[in-house]
């Protein structure tokens, strides 16, 4: 019942801070302009027009009201998190100032570095179904994971 009890809270406190969102970011300039309207050039990255609203603070807030009470913390989820946490602040540095694609992947490294160095999150090994053969890994384990994890990202 907790886990229901947090789905519920993280939805609606979500929506709520979307909708509010939507009217306050305009007038705090937090909003992500198209690549006509920023003035930069367009690189072609943005698929949007006009001024969107940054949404992704509400949907962060609502998951830490709603389900940051009922998730048992363990080091490896709270390291997960942190990454989850540093890539949100990296898309949002992204959006208000627009960053150089070098800076974004250095820490996007470092974001996926979290889990794997500070939680002990990395594939280990490689089974394909159907097939009885595993592939461990070992030591290149962790460079593939930071690869993955980064490809997933981008």
């Amino acid at each position: 019942m907790p886990y229901l009890q947090g789905f519920l809270i993280a939805t609606l406190s979500s929506l709520v801070l979307a909708g509010l969102s939507e009217l306050l970011a305009p007038r705090l300039r937090l909003v992500d302009r198209s690549d006509s309207d920023s003035g930069s050039g367009s690189d072609g990255r943005k698929i949007h027009r006009g001024e969107r609203p940054i949404g992704g603070v509400a949907i962060l807030v609502g998951f830490l009201l709603g389900a940051g009470p009922v998730i048992d913390w363990s080091r490896a989820l709270t390291s997960l998190f942190l990454g989850a946490v540093m890539i949100f602040g990296l898309g949002l540095a992204d959006d208000l100032r627009g960053l150089r694609a070098k800076t974004k992947l250095f820490l996007q490294a470092l974001a996926a570095l979290s889990p794997i160095l500070w939680g002990g999150i990395w594939v280990r090994s490689i089974a394909l179904p159907g097939v009885t053969l595993e592939l461990e890994l070992g030591s290149w384990g962790i460079p593939l994971t930071l690869l993955w994890l980064m490809g997933i990202t981008n």
